[in-house]
This record gives structure tokens, C-alpha cells and sequence, in this order.
């Protein structure tokens, strides 16, 4: 399958502002997302060069490799399958989404500059079938 880019050119000046906070079922604070991304390219790959089926969709940094801000997968239906937000450094960074073919959830997961924190959840037809408290597990 061939993957088809398309860098939209320079977005000089859009700045994508975050500023969420994600809390541990104690009501801690795990993840303070508070920063400026600078989306220079946004990129759009399709579908088997198909461009009414975007595929995903999200920022690279000046270098022309680095994700950053966040990002957007489809699958061919146009359904959503993940969203997945990087800091400024490529970095894994926030609440990260993952949806199925059919756009049930499937988990839930929370990065803080590339490192897992918070409580991620696992669903099946959006019940939590299990969860891992990665706030604990950095604290040991």
C-alpha cells in the first residue's frame, strides 16, 4: 500500500494551545498539559492515493519528522481510531484515545513528556475490563 503525504506548507503563526489536567481516581493530578505546539507542516497521509480517505492527519516540527501537537488516525470508513497528542519534542504527551473499526472505545492511556502516568483503561463495549495505575507503578 502506498502512502501518499502531503505537506500543506508552512503554518507560520498557528500555534496549538493545550491546557487539560488529568487526576488519578484519588483526585491527584497526574498529567498538566500546558504548552505551545508550532505546527509548520501539517501532513495528511490517504488511503491507497485516495485523497477523499484521509488516513491521518497531525503537525511535524521544523526538522520535517518530529510529531508534534496531535494527531488523528482514521480507518478507510473515515472512522476514528486513535487520537494521540506529542509535546514539542516528539514526545508522547496526554491523553491518548484508541477507538475500533467500528469507533467503540478500547483504551485510554495518559503520557507526561514520553512517560506513562495516570490510570489507563481498557474497554469492551465501553465497559472497563481492566486498568493499569501507572501512577503507583513510577512511584515504587
Amino acid at each position: 500500500m502506498k502512502r501518499v503525504v502531503l505537506i500543506l506548507g508552512m503554518c507560520l503563526g498557528y500555534t496549538l494551545l493545550t491546557g487539560q489536567s488529568y487526576f488519578d481516581s484519588n483526585g491527584k493530578r497526574v498529567i498538566t498539559n500546558k504548552y505551545d505546539v508550532e505546527c509548520r507542516f501539517k501532513v495528511i497521509s490517504y488511503f491507497d492515493n485516495d485523497t477523499t480517505k484521509i488516513r491521518e492527519i497531525g503537525c511535524i516540527s521544523d526538522d520535517g519528522k518530529t510529531k508534534v501537537g496531535e494527531w488523528v488516525a482514521y480507518n478507510r470508513n473515515g472512522i476514528k481510531t486513535a487520537s494521540a497528542p506529542f509535546d514539542n519534542n516528539g514526545n508522547k504527551d496526554g491523553k491518548w484515545t484508541i477507538w475500533d473499526n467500528e469507533g467503540k472505545l478500547l483504551c485510554e492511556m495518559y503520557y507526561s513528556h514520553g512517560k506513562r502516568v495516570g490510570i489507563w483503561k481498557m474497554y469492551k463495549n465501553n465497559i472497563v475490563t481492566d486498568t493499569v495505575n501507572y501512577t503507583v507503578i513510577n512511584n515504587k
